[in-house]
């Protein structure tokens, strides 16, 4: 199959969870013979189209008005509506319904008579006046974009929920097709995060992820504050992309006397993620809205016991006591707590351990790819049918990588 990847951002120029999720997407299609292109933005609108050749796919980069929203970034490029139209895909598969990169794959695709595929990602809440243009784009554009496509895929049963309650999409053309990992990428790679930031006798407690409000580290740094007298020798450990809120962040861990013991370590490639997460105590998820949660599977990959937030995705991979601990978002004394416990009980953390292996069987990375052939090769047959169902396990969910399980 000839494959056409849409996102608005992607390697190098932007590191995240939908960027990692599209990338492994398409090396690990094109592994499997198919013919993988990845459309994305470049940074700036006064550039020429560029194209850079990964081991298994082809990503181009076209030039790109960039619409600053406060924490949201809009990349507008009609240079990539032109490429789509031009393009000979035999499928078409955007990301994220809030991104005007999906509008543009939406109107190549009817323009081609192609089928068009929308996998949601989740965005969260906002609020001012970021919020209203976006409550403006979800009546006016969402309803668009939803016509028409074949199928939207869900990374979780939440988005899946969330697809149907807030954006009223067609059940019939929701797949959930959860995020998988692919555990041979953890492995130790020769790196020792604690001796690169000269770390050795320290306990490290980390979180990863975008520095924004809705990831919640501002409760995990007041959580943290409660302990570190009682357990001097840890260090609380950020990693992730700084944001306008990182300031919020810096200031909060400064008020609390914590000087030396936060790092803000910003984004780190990938290697260096796998071995502060692989030096860890513990990887601390505290978001307040999470579609999934990577970072959660990553941990288990590297059998580093985590406490996580009872929001979204989340609780789709953690079991409470089992694989880990989770926790009421928000909640600082119930962080501390578990905290506290994985710190001193070390029966808890093998038995986490233990279950870890259990529970990655269920997001089986070759699965996963084989799921989305056949949502391909469906819908290449059905002639951009979007209103042929799928068969279905629930009246409105089809958990392909739940069939299993």
């Amino acid at each position: 199959m000839k494959i056409s990847l849409v996102t608005h951002s992607f390697l190098p120029d932007s590191v995240g969870g939908r960027e990692s999720y599209v990338y492994n997407l398409a090396e690990g299609l094109g592994r499997r013979g198919h013919e993988v292109k990845v459309f994305t933005c470049a940074n700036g609108l006064f550039q020429r189209t560029y194209l850079k050749s990964y081991d298994h796919f082809t990503a181009y980069y076209f030039p790109t008005f960039n619409l600053h929203l406060g924490i949201a970034t809009y990349r507008i490029s009609w240079a990539m509506c032109a490429g789509l139209v031009g393009d000979d895909a035999d499928i078409i598969h955007a990301h994220d319904l809030h991104h005007f990169t999906t509008l543009i794959a939406s109107v190549a695709a009817s323009l081609r008579r192609k089928p068009l595929i929308v996998t949601e990602h989740g965005y969260p809440p906002l609020r001012g006046l970021v919020n209203w243009i976006m409550m403006t784009y979800e009546h006016a554009i969402i309803p668009l974009i939803n016509r028409s496509c074949a199928r939207i895929i869900a990374i979780s049963k939440f988005i899946a929920r969330e697809l149907i309650g807030k954006y009223h999409v067609n059940p019939r053309k929701i797949v959930t097709v959860p995020n998988a990992i692919d555990p041979s990428q953890y492995v130790n790679s020769g790196r020792n995060f604690s001796e690169d930031y000269s770390l050795r006798t320290k306990r490290l407690i980390l979180a990863v992820g975008r520095q924004t409000e809705v990831k919640g580290f501002q409760f995990l740094i007041e959580a943290f504050a409660r302990i570190s007298d009682e357990y001097p020798d840890t260090m609380l450990v950020l990693v992730g992309p700084r944001t306008p809120y990182s300031i919020n962040l810096h200031n909060l861990a400064s008020t609390l006397k914590l000087e030396g013991r936060v790092l803000f370590t910003g984004p780190l490639a990938f290697e260096e993620v796998v071995s502060a997460i692989s030096s860890a105590e513990m990887v601390v998820i505290p978001s307040l809205y999470e579609p999934f949660g990577i970072i959660g599977l990553e941990a288990l990959c590297c059998k580093t016991p985590v406490i996580a937030s009872k929001v979204g995705g989340l609780s789709e991979i953690f079991e409470d006591h089992y694989n880990g601990f989770l926790v009421e978002p928000g909640n600082e004394s119930e962080l501390r707590d578990r905290m506290c416990m994985l710190l001193n009980d070390g029966h808890t953390c093998q038995k986490f351990r233990r279950n870890s292996q259990a529970t990655l069987r269920k997001f089986d990375w070759n699965r996963f790819v084989e799921s989305m052939e056949e949502i391909y090769r469906d819908q290449i047959a059905s002639k951009v049918d979007a209103t042929r169902e799928l068969p279905q396990t629930s009246p409105t969910i089809r958990p392909l990588m739940d069939r299993d399980t």
